[in-house]
């Protein structure tokens, strides 16, 4: 989502978030991530790097809270000294933007999270360094629950999760 280009979410690259005009976003100060649903997701992402010619797609499904792991992401960018513009939204969208240092220079992430309902959404994101643009496309829906730990399995030995599985 909105820290997608760091993990699975997809968020963020670009300098600054474009302000399309007052009626159309909502003030930085109430502009809160909407609340995704818990579960297995599937994800779906292309890269794009440079000026090659097609992009590179993978996909992974795995177990996740995916509104946790933004949180999660974002507070370990600030950590890093990264700086965040404010989050801006428009109708279904939420754009966000951050710089980090580097020892190679500032880098520049840019998201724009479109949320379709709980259980799916798109990040489109660009970074920009030093090396060169990367844009990302990050589709995401949520294919069910998560699996259940075995119910012979001792409650001692209760196994975490599945991994993620990379397709």
């Amino acid at each position: 989502m909105i820290v997608g280009c760091c993990a699975l979410m997809p968020f963020g690259h670009g300098t600054r978030a474009a302000n399309p005009g007052p009626r159309a976003t909502t003030p930085a100060a109430a502009v809160e991530l909407p609340t995704l649903q818990a579960g297995l997701w599937e994800y779906r992402r292309s890269v794009l790097k440079g000026d090659a010619a097609s992009p590179q797609v993978s996909m992974l499904t795995k177990c996740v809270d995916p509104s946790a792991e933004i949180r999660k992401k974002m507070a370990e960018l600030k950590s890093r000294n990264c700086q965040f513009a404010p989050l801006s939204r428009h109708g279904d969208s939420y754009t966000s933007s951050w710089t980090c240092p580097t020892t190679d220079g500032a880098v520049r992430f840019r998201s724009v999270l479109t949320v379709t309902d709980p259980t799916s959404y798109v990040d489109m994101s660009e970074t920009r360094s030093g090396q060169g643009v990367i844009q990302q496309k990050l589709e995401a829906r949520r294919v069910g629950e998560c699996p259940a730990p075995s119910v012979n399995a001792p409650a001692s030995s209760a196994k975490p999760p599945p991994p993620a599985t990379q397709k």
